[in-house]
């Protein structure tokens, strides 16, 4: 398996075990826009060391005092491709986001829980996470690609032009590895049809998606 998909892959059965131990409810940050982001909450699934505990919750994600966790580089939550783990201030990124926005998993009003997306779109065709690399996030940020943000499609970045608007992005050639709600991880191509990844952006769309239609 390929080095990025094999980070979605871990992810995903992060999320997973995540779920069984939150009735169902997909992750989310603990303290809104000023606290960390749902990456953190992964780490007691992904990561031998419990970073939670070098986390003061009382401050703000960016706060000095949180720079031993925001300084480190998590392989797991970074692309394979990229070359530049830190920003500027020696925080680390993230390559990887939740897909966020109006009818998504994770809407404004918080993520919905894996049933209901079983119940609606279905598991197999409905994304959570997506390569976002030129949205430039830290990994503990509470910032995701989102639907009414994003322009819907994907772009390649390279190190010389790292940033993009679209909603997902990739130092990789070929398209953004993205995670589906049943836990599979999938390289979706990079000249896939905007409204098709709207669609499968949706939880409760009623689009009728086949899995050839994204995998040509």
């Amino acid at each position: 398996m390929r080095s990025d998909l094999n980070n979605l892959h871990q992810i995903g059965i992060a999320m997973a075990n995540y779920a069984t131990g939150a009735g169902g409810s997909l992750p989310t940050g603990r303290l809104g826009k000023s606290g960390p982001s749902w990456r953190l909450s992964m780490t007691p699934f992904l990561l031998s060391q419990n970073v939670e505990r070098f986390y003061d919750f009382d401050k703000a994600w960016d706060a000095a005092e949180n720079h031993k966790v925001t300084g480190q580089s998590v392989s797991v939550m970074t692309s394979p491709f990229r070359q530049k783990r830190v920003d500027e201030n020696g925080k680390g990124f993230a390559d990887y986001g939740m897909i966020s926005g109006p009818g998504t998993a994770n809407p404004p009003e918080g993520p919905v829980t894996l049933d209901f997306i079983l119940e609606h779109d279905g598991l197999g065709t409905t994304l959570l996470v997506g390569e976002c690399s030129g949205l430039q996030i830290i990994w503990t940020e509470p910032r995701d690609p989102d639907v009414s943000r994003e322009q819907m499609g994907f772009a390649r970045v390279t190190s010389h032009q790292p940033t993009s608007d679209r909603l997902l992005s990739s130092y990789g050639s070929y398209g953004a590895v993205v995670l589906f709600a049943d836990g599979s991880a999938k390289l979706l191509a990079s000249t896939i049809d905007p409204k098709l990844l709207s669609a499968l952006c949706s939880v409760n769309g009623d689009e009728a998606i086949h899995p050839t239609d994204w995998q040509r």
